[in-house]
């Protein structure tokens, strides 16, 4: 999610001791390369996709997985955060080595904040967020600019081990984001984290997605998307006639696809039409591929592909029950 700063510190205070002490419970085969087989990089997943901790993907039903259950005070901590949890991990950094330097481009992440919380680390682990760069100490909640480029360094021989969980936020959650510090902006008032002491008599339920990925992406959120994508060209490098092409195109995908969507919404007979005009959408993308880089470095042509291609039909979600759908829960 674009944030209007790179890093924002939380007010609240997390028992880092304890949360350290439930980490050390794990067996080293509990924890899971990176999806992307960074090397150095290991996570357990807490919540994921049916609960299943071998599951790395983003579409569909987030649950706790066995590995939740075994940490309580964890749970306190997420369910503190006051708003639906998405998919969640603790995240391990290997001494002397990198997250690697990378944009969170994928439409799960359009919405959703990732909030890091740090269990185990050291002064010299630093989190780069664009030009700027911070330490992140035991205890503290960070969220920070995930469409900027941002990488995390440990140059010590120990390893780094966040609890990482994303989030499309709450009026609550984005009360305490305004309360929040600034770093890098100036803080106005006084800034005073509250405690989030564990309490051995609460076992609260972690609130966790349901709904993320649409079966059919409704007009209203293509047309949002594409507009952001349009702003960014605007704001990155490249001929101008690449630009206007690019223009061209998202202009006929939207104006098709809400009259595909005027005939058939999000059902089943529809579905073969927005695979059409997804296909014709992305040929016409082609030769634009390495001609727009947006301020992010990030081509034009793979934000496309992320936030608008891939993520806009999902059959499978419809049959699973897993999608989102603008049919169910009518008022």
């Amino acid at each position: 999610m674009r944030l209007d700063t790179e890093f924002i510190r939380l007010p609240l205070a997390i028992d880092a001791e304890r949360l350290r002490a439930e980490v050390a419970g794990f067996a080293e085969d509990d924890w899971r390369p990176h999806p992307q087989g960074h090397p150095g990089n290991s996570a357990l997943p807490l919540i994921a996709r049916g609960g299943d901790p071998a599951d790395d993907g983003v579409a569909g039903e987030m649950l706790p997985t066995p590995h939740l259950g075994r940490t309580p005070y964890m749970r306190q901590v997420l369910a503190a955060l006051g708003a639906t949890i998405g998919r969640s991990r603790l995240m391990r950094l290997d001494g002397n080595a990198e997250a690697t330097m990378h944009v969170d481009t994928n439409y799960y992440w359009a919405d959703r904040v990732r909030v890091h919380i740090p269990i185990v680390t050291d002064p010299a682990i630093e989190f780069i967020c664009d030009e700027r760069s911070l330490h992140m100490a035991p205890g503290e909640v960070w969220i920070f600019d995930a469409w900027r480029r941002h990488n995390v360094l440990n140059p010590t021989g120990e390893r780094r081990i966040h609890l990482v969980a994303d989030t499309v936020g709450s009026a609550a959650f984005w009360d305490l984001v305004a309360a929040g510090s600034r770093p890098f902006d100036g803080d106005g008032e006084e800034f005073r984290p509250v405690p989030v002491d564990w309490n051995p008599d609460e076992d609260p339920e972690v609130p966790t997605e349901r709904s993320n990925l649409p079966v059919v992406m409704s007009p209203w959120e293509q047309e949002r998307l594409a507009g952001e994508l349009l702003a960014e060209a605007a704001a990155g490098s490249g001929e101008e006639a690449a630009r206007v092409a690019l223009e061209r195109a998202l202009r006929t995908l939207q104006r098709d696809w809400r009259n595909a969507w005027a005939r058939n919404g999000e059902a089943e007979e529809g579905w073969p039409r927005f695979r059409e005009l997804l296909d014709s959408f992305a040929d016409e993308l082609a030769p634009l591929n390495g001609a727009i880089k947006l301020p992010n470095g990030m081509d034009a042509v793979r934000i496309a592909q992320q936030m608008l291609i891939t993520p806009a039909l999902n059959p499978e979600l419809a049959l699973a029950g897993g999608g989102r759908s603008l049919a169910a829960g009518g008022g």
